[in-house]
């Protein structure tokens, strides 16, 4: 299994354009704040405390969910290309062959949403002088594993019924695309209409974006707004850092328990849509 898994790191990480169109959702985001989402939000926000800080955290908390969710799909990409051409020929067990891709792809995800929170962190450190808690880097990486396992035990479902690459293409587009509306990264939660509000909380990355901003901007939202709690309130709606449900302020432990859910349901899934696959190939 750790030869299988060698092997798909081996094929990601050798392909420069593959690398690069996987980090593709994720930079776009990145770019789009930097050239157009700014100063916009900047000057509705301009007698906000902080402003820079929270906005620059805000961002990054939605781009490495949408890393997770972009980098774990292409990875998993070499899982459809062995099946359509049954090029993995080994005595390994069918379950070893699916971890093997399974732990690629995690160790893939950790390690962009590393490099990315790196280059992100430096360049607002430079360009706002945005100072970032070092303290936090535990609990960060916890929640960067988290969006990893979470978003491979999603993204693996979903190419159990794929079985042609060229079909894996056009997902990762789709995908690209779709996932940084859909954790709140392009548009604030708060400028979106209801229906859409209710498709950005129905998306599972939308609460590992929300984690990762309670966790870079509680501080920052504590210090600035501790005294004004119906604005904090309005900021934590308004920039997704909290939801509301049925009128109803999530925990922070109710956010866990909800991505918990959801990876132990889709690796279910996996496990009988795999089973049902086996039986109809014999």
């Amino acid at each position: 299994m750790l030869s299988l898994t060698y092997r798909s790191l081996k094929l990601y990480f050798c392909s420069r354009s593959n690398v690069l169109l996987s980090m593709l959702g994720a930079l776009i985001a990145f770019v789009l704040y930097l050239v157009f989402i700014k100063q916009g939000m900047v000057d509705q926000w301009q007698n906000m405390p902080a402003k820079l800080a929270l906005l620059d955290n805000w961002l990054i908390g939605g781009v490495l969910s949408v890393t997770a969710i972009t980098t774990t799909f292409s990875s998993l990409k070499q899982f459809v290309l062995d099946r359509e051409s049954d090029s993995i020929l080994t005595d390994v067990s069918y379950f070893k062959i699916q971890m093997s891709y399974v732990c690629a792809s995690a160790i893939v995800g950790l390690l962009m949403q590393i490099m990315m929170a790196i280059v992100m962190m430096n360049y607002f450190a430079n360009s706002d002088q945005v100072t970032f808690d070092l303290a936090l880097l535990p609990q960060l990486i916890i929640i960067m594993l988290l969006a990893t396992i979470l978003s491979t035990a999603i993204n693996l479902l979903i190419l159990q019924f794929v079985k042609k690459v060229s079909t894996v293409a056009l997902l990762s587009t789709i995908i690209g695309t779709a996932s940084g509306f859909l954790v709140g990264t392009y548009i604030p939660l708060g400028a979106l209409p209801s229906f859409a509000q209710w498709l950005v909380k129905l998306t599972p990355g939308s609460y590992v974006a929300a984690l990762y901003r309670q966790l870079l901007m509680s501080d920052l939202l504590q210090n600035n707004l501790g005294n004004q709690l119906d604005l904090r309130h309005e900021v934590e709606f308004n920039l997704g850092v909290k939801y509301d449900l049925f009128g109803s302020q999530l925990s922070t432990w109710q956010y866990w328990g909800i991505l918990l859910s959801v990876i132990v349901l889709a690796m279910a899934l996996i496990a009988i849509v795999s089973s049902w696959q086996k039986r109809e190939q014999r």
